[in-house]
């Protein structure tokens, strides 16, 4: 994701660096396999969304900005990601996601406890 936006640039028109998002989204999801929502909901962080409007993402990354072990095995572009969320966080950027994961989760365990009562209902009235 965070490759495909660097790639292009918005010239910071904020409706073209908006389309410029969903199209960069919609071609993840493509690959990914799953629907746009999902793809910006669960693989694209907010940062590197944020970084691409305000022009941080075409920044190169201090050297020394992220101390990885050889076992890490990060391609670069990972690495350039890595860098840019570290930036961010030492930067002050902060996400309150903690509280959005819960109640999804939550949301997820009650569906699939649904289902699955369901199913049994389904299994019951059959014999």
């Amino acid at each position: 994701m965070a490759r495909t936006l660097k790639a292009s640039d918005s010239d910071g028109n904020q409706a073209a660096a908006t389309r410029t998002i969903a199209k960069a989204i919609e071609a993840v999801a493509k690959i990914l396999g799953n629907t746009k929502a999902v793809c910006r909901k669960c693989y694209v962080h907010p940062a590197v969304l944020e970084a691409y409007r305000d022009g941080s993402l075409h920044e190169a990354p201090p050297q020394g900005t992220t101390k990885l072990k050889p076992s890490d095995e990060l391609r670069v572009d990972e690495g350039a990601v890595l860098a840019l969320l570290t930036r961010k966080v030492k930067n002050g950027y902060r996400i309150n996601a903690q509280a959005g994961l819960r109640r999804q989760l939550k949301r997820s365990l009650h569906r699939a406890k649904n289902a699955s009562a369901s199913k049994q209902r389904g299994r019951a009235d059959r014999k």
